[in-house]
């Protein structure tokens, strides 16, 4: 028998017991737990940016695009395997719209591997990038 739980959609945390009461077996199986829905809105704002990096690997131009449902305070940032930041890309309020910005050789990155660090707002999203 289904449980619904719709009506505990606004609880921060929910928490599940399972008993079980046997008359002398001891066996119990529990099978088939389905919990759907958004659990966090972490993964919604990470829908709504869709960040991407392309080409990746780059050569010598990438692009890295996201998208905006607001005016936002934007920094993009290139940081170094290490965690050194190499470069800031971008630091400014942005309107709401899709919004794509170039990285060449102009900007002095050596072939490798770095991390492009979107930050909007308070969210921050992190992608990997191979520079040849």
């Amino acid at each position: 028998t289904p449980l619904i739980l719709t009506s505990y959609t606004s609880q921060t945390n929910m928490y599940f017991m399972f008993r079980f009461t046997s008359n002398g077996g001891n066996n119990v199986y529990i099978d088939d737990i389905n919990i759907s829905g958004n659990v966090g809105i972490e993964d919604e704002i990470a829908n709504s940016i869709s960040f991407s990096i392309y080409p990746n690997p780059a050569e010598e131009k990438t692009l890295i695009a996201f998208n905006l449902l607001d005016k936002q305070k934007v920094q993009i940032k290139v940081y170094n395997v290490l965690g050194q930041e190499i470069t800031t890309i971008l630091d400014g309020n942005l309107n709401a719209g899709e919004h794509e910005y170039s990285l060449t050789q102009k900007t002095a990155l050596e072939p490798g591997a770095y991390f492009v660090k979107l930050t909007v707002a308070d969210q921050s999203f992190t992608k990997k990038l191979i520079v040849n």
